[in-house]
């Protein structure tokens, strides 16, 4: 840290990688790591390790800010191009963090079950309990769609500062597109040290392994 305070990021950088490498993976180093990697203008590291700072303290205000900060940094830009009726079941998602948005599903089905149980001794309470339930139900698809993000889709960042994403398992494939330091990327099939990956709705080809981060 007193090295990356005088400005010395390179032996900043040095310490940090020792520390990870001994096995000492937390939100701080993985914070300060990505805020080393900011200062050595190495954008797509810095990202990929604010990602896992993220990950590991969803809660944290700094990081949340640092990383949104490098995210406005990349180049790529990603059009989902997301459906009228995905829009509507899932129009918390992108506007809410994840954790957010699973625990505000949680306390309104948890409150509508507790009027729901206070109802006999005080009736008018059912009628909030429905109401606790409705409200739940339209934010449901956005936590379901979160749960599958975080544990089926595979993600990672791009960690160079350009990537040509090819048609086949070769260096001599033909380049389909090429993508920048930081882009996000879905992974969806690994074979012999290739991945294939997509980018928005209609990008997709293959990479090698190494040159993603994954989260």
């Amino acid at each position: 840290v007193h090295a990356y305070d005088r400005g010395d990021y390179d032996e900043a950088l040095e310490l940090f990688v020792t520390i990870e490498e001994a096995g000492a993976g937390t939100p701080a180093l993985f914070y300060n790591l990505g805020n080393t990697y900011l200062r050595l203008n190495r954008l797509g590291l810095a990202i990929y390790n604010y990602e896992k700072a993220a990950l590991a303290a969803p809660g944290d205000d700094d990081i949340a800010f640092n990383l949104a900060y490098a995210r406005s940094l990349a180049i790529d830009r990603q059009e989902h191009g997301r459906s009228a009726l995905g829009k509507a079941l899932f129009f918390l998602h992108g506007q809410l963090a994840p954790l957010a948005i699973e625990l505000l599903f949680l306390v309104l089905a948890g409150a509508g079950w507790l009027c729901l149980g206070l109802a006999p001794k005080r009736p008018s309470l059912k009628q909030a309990a429905w109401t606790l339930f409705f409200l739940s139900l339209l934010i449901a698809p956005s936590a379901l769609y979160q749960q599958y993000q975080a544990h089926i889709v595979e993600e990672g960042i791009i960690l160079s500062d350009a990537l040509d994403v090819r048609a086949g398992l070769s260096d001599e494939a033909t380049t389909l597109f090429t993508l920048h330091a930081g882009s996000r990327v879905s992974i969806e099939d690994k074979r012999q040290g290739w991945l294939r990956i997509r980018f928005g709705e209609d990008k997709m080809g293959w990479v090698l392994e190494d040159a993603i981060g994954r989260v």
